[in-house]
């Protein structure tokens, strides 16, 4: 799962979406769009991945969540972090032309079966 998306826009979504899974997943993304654009991700559908914390927060320990990333290297800089049932979905803009995508599903009957996510990008 996963792989480079180009282009002015397009769609994504867990690999089993809309069915619900247990298997673990490990997928990223990397969306590029031409240079001196921006890219602009919104999440459409959104399962809850319930993996806040006590307190309500998505933490780093968190087993299945959604990373949107500025750039595509291995240790760019997180923007946003979905891991539970989310009230409102906003979009989250890029300040350059390239996002990554991280989808991270612990397997497993402990957490349940999730259908993950469909969300689509547009360029800015």
């Amino acid at each position: 799962c996963g792989g480079r998306l180009v282009g002015f826009n397009g769609a994504l979504s867990a690999p089993q979406y809309p069915l619900k899974d247990s298997r673990t997943l490990n997928c990223d993304w990397h969306i590029h769009v031409a240079a001196g654009n921006r890219v602009r991700f919104t999440i459409t559908v959104l399962d809850d991945l319930n993996s806040a914390d006590s307190n309500g927060f998505c933490s780093s320990f968190a087993p299945n969540y959604i990373d949107v990333a500025e750039g595509s290297s291995a240790s760019a800089r997180i923007l946003r972090r979905y891991c539970k049932k989310e009230i409102s979905l906003s979009s989250v803009d890029s300040e350059k032309n390239e996002l990554t995508i991280r989808y991270r599903q612990h397997g497993g009957t402990h957490f349940g079966s999730l259908f993950g996510f469909l969300a689509h990008y547009t360029t800015g």
